[in-house]
């Protein structure tokens, strides 16, 4: 890569150079890969043959250098990076056959404050700071935390079609509506658990309460969707080590970092797992081995 290709002339300070001193070997250290399907679906086969590929690395013995030590070590589940061009479509894919061969693996989330399980957390957390905000009191009355239906909504609405529908939830309970009675006792002991628990504590009573962890790992992509849930936790304990408090406000640094700052939410069975990411979110960072994924 010269001036005169390029534009840019990279000298040694610019070059990229490899720091891993490895034993010199009579084949390639780069691989490629070419994979009949057949009958199979693309995504499912290249996915199964990654997964038997890392798992095949993992039974050679040793051929990784440690860092510490210089010597050569046998291979962990962390010195593996999986990435493509994108994610999102072939993350389930991949994690389902990794899953199936035994094999943990962790990926960045995009997109966490819209995930479906975020939002019917945060909403709750709202209502619990203030039962007023007519969307997220909606939100919550019909997400899996009390299960209300359209039908339930309509009727608490006929019966108190002025103010607010905070307020039309408390007349329906003050005329018996059960539902109604249970979301108001159950706001109650929150509020009041709210008021004297650390925030993070108080996601995780909430988690523990209404069994919504459970409830999350019946959905699609369980796995991602429970490791958002304690990323979820682990932002309030940064929110708090930082002096903050408050439910308002946790919110509100949620919404100033947005999701472009939030990618660390990871779906992960540990430490030592292989990870996921794209190309893009790739660099800058180093693995003994590196598969480029669904190059085709």
């Amino acid at each position: 890569m010269t001036e005169e290709n390029c534009g840019i002339n990279y000298k040694l300070t610019e070059r990229l150079s490899p720091k891993a001193d490895f034993p010199k070997i009579d084949i390639p250290a780069a691989e490629y890969h070419i994979i009949d399907c057949k009958d199979e679906k693309e995504k499912v086969a290249e996915a199964a043959h990654i997964a038997d590929y890392i798992l095949s690395v993992m039974n050679e013995g040793k051929v990784i250098k440690d860092k510490k030590t210089g010597e050569l070590r046998r291979a962990k589940f962390s010195d593996f990076a999986v990435i493509t061009r994108y994610l999102k479509p072939v993350a389930n894919v991949l994690v389902e056959e990794f899953v199936k061969r035994g094999i943990p693996v962790s990926y960045t989330k995009e997109g966490f404050l819209k995930s479906k399980e975020i939002k019917t957390m945060l909403s709750l957390l709202s209502v619990v700071d203030n039962p007023t905000r007519e969307v997220e009191l909606l939100s919550t009355l019909m997400s899996p935390f009390f299960c209300f239906t359209p039908d339930d909504m309509a009727n608490i609405r006929i019966n108190s079609r002025r103010g607010g529908l905070y307020l039309a939830v408390v007349n329906s309970a003050k005329e018996g509506n059960e539902k109604c009675i249970g979301f108001l006792k159950t706001l109650s002991n929150l509020q009041k658990l709210a008021a004297i628990m650390p925030l993070s504590s108080f996601i995780s009573h909430v988690y523990n309460l209404t069994d919504y962890k459970n409830i999350v790992s019946l959905m699609s992509d369980s796995m991602g969707r429970l490791a958002n849930l304690n990323y979820l936790i682990t932002l309030a304990e940064e929110f708090e080590a930082a002096g903050n408090k408050g439910i308002f406000a946790f919110r509100k640094s949620l919404e100033n970092l947005g999701d472009e700052k939030l990618k660390g939410a990871v779906m992960s069975d540990g430490n030592d797992s292989v990870k996921l990411m794209t190309i893009h979110y790739s660099k800058g960072l180093q693995f003994p081995v590196c598969i480029v994924a669904y190059c085709g």
